[in-house]
């Protein structure tokens, strides 16, 4: 795999032992996606819970490369007894948490907890590189914002988030990000007019039948604005995966079906 000279001093240790652990896991990904390079990532959204160990060892002369924060605690720590949560659990729980928030403000991460960063700033430009967690943060960020997000899990994006780096490879590349099937509803539904429970079920639909491909949908006559598109694709990765939706007019890289699809038919 080609590595750039500032790829090799990160895996040689020259930026620390925390960093070229994770460069070395960086690489281990890629290889076992057969990808041909590394890509720059700047904006980063990691999920918490990783074993204490694996921290410490990669927080060893580490910090973060991007624009980085954190997803929320599946637990609300202020009200547990509410949700039924018994008080041994919690006990438990909590020194964990609390020894996992100091590496995350060590390694200068963003501790907002939230599982919707870019509304609070974290804000990735087109065709840029990031490295979300969150189905539908990854959805809405290749899909509205066009730009180049894999999807992975928590760990993954944390070490994207120190070394600022990706595999080339999933819809970091180009021409997998083509579509791959088409939704066209009929004009008589008048999509332009429904609220936003009637986006969700036409998004719920949509992510049933694509399941993880790329999908086109066609049919809206003005750019769906930023709260419908949420509505519309959040649940497209809850009744499927679908990681990519080009809502033809709104999708940066689709304004045209024929855009959207490319070379493919």
């Amino acid at each position: 795999m080609q590595l750039t000279d500032q790829e090799k001093r990160m895996l040689d240790g020259a930026e620390g032992p925390g960093t070229a652990k994770a460069m070395d896991m960086v690489i281990k990904w890629a290889e076992v996606d057969e990808a041909e390079k590394l890509v720059d990532i700047t904006n980063t959204h990691t999920s918490p819970g990783e074993p204490i160990e694996w921290l410490k060892e990669i927080s060893e002369g580490a910090r973060a490369r991007t624009y980085s924060t954190v997803h929320p605690f599946p637990i609300d720590r202020d009200h547990w007894e509410k949700q039924g949560i018994k008080r041994e659990y919690m006990e438990k729980m909590n020194p964990y948490w609390e020894e996992c928030i100091g590496y995350y403000k060590k390694l200068g991460l963003i501790p907002n907890f939230t599982c919707c960063p870019y509304m609070v700033g974290n804000v990735p430009r087109y065709r840029i590189g990031s490295n979300f967690f969150g189905s539908e943060a990854v959805l809405l960020t290749n899909s509205y914002f066009g730009a180049r997000n894999p999807r992975t899990g928590g760990p993954a994006c944390l070490l994207s988030a120190l070394t600022g780096k990706a595999p080339y490879t999933g819809l970091m590349v180009d021409e997998n990000r083509y579509g791959e099937i088409l939704f066209e509803p009929d004009p008589a539904l008048k999509v332009d007019a429904f609220n936003h429970a009637d986006l969700g079920l036409l998004g719920y639909y949509v992510g049933t039948v694509a399941q993880d491909r790329v999908c086109v949908l066609d049919g809206f006559q003005k750019s769906v604005d930023f709260e419908a598109f949420k509505y519309l694709t959040a649940p497209m990765a809850t009744s499927g995966s679908v990681a990519l939706c080009h809502i033809v007019g709104t999708t940066p890289e689709a304004q045209s079906v024929e855009q959207a699809f490319g070379p493919k038919k």
